[in-house]
């Protein structure tokens, strides 16, 4: 319990902004799981990042399940990329072509989009972890 009101304000503050920072903290070190493989679908990505998210809220290693949230992590994805981070990955498959015959002209072909982390920017992401704690 707060004593003053502006200790309640910076609580408040702080429960609006941590889950945000604890999303972006995740995401760093989901994209520590593509040193094996390298290459992932984007989509596989944002999910692993959020089974990771939740793992860390039930281990009680991040205190908000907001951080869990799947559009705030696809946001940190991106960010990720506009700093070079991740990119698209040189190898990605051709979308598949659709036959005249298909019975649904709708229907679009499944071609992932595979993400890869950049060259040279594993050290910035080992300093923002770091600078987490």
């Amino acid at each position: 319990v707060a004593s003053g009101s502006g200790e309640t304000m910076f609580a408040f503050l702080c429960s609006m902004v941590w889950p945000f920072i604890d999303s972006y903290y995740v995401g760093a070190l989901a994209l520590f799981s593509l040193f094996p493989t390298n290459k992932i679908p984007r989509d596989d990505l944002a999910l692993r990042m959020q089974w990771l998210a939740e793992a860390l809220y039930h281990d009680r290693k991040i205190q908000h399940y907001e951080s869990c949230s799947l559009d705030t992590l696809n946001n940190a994805m991106r960010t990720f990329e506009r700093m070079g981070i991740i990119g698209r990955a040189p190898n990605d498959p051709s979308p598949i072509s659709v036959d005249d015959n298909e019975l649904d002209p709708k229907r679009k072909p499944y071609s992932p989009n595979m993400v890869k982390l950049m060259p040279g920017k594993y050290l910035f992401l080992l300093i923002f972890i770091h600078s987490y704690f």
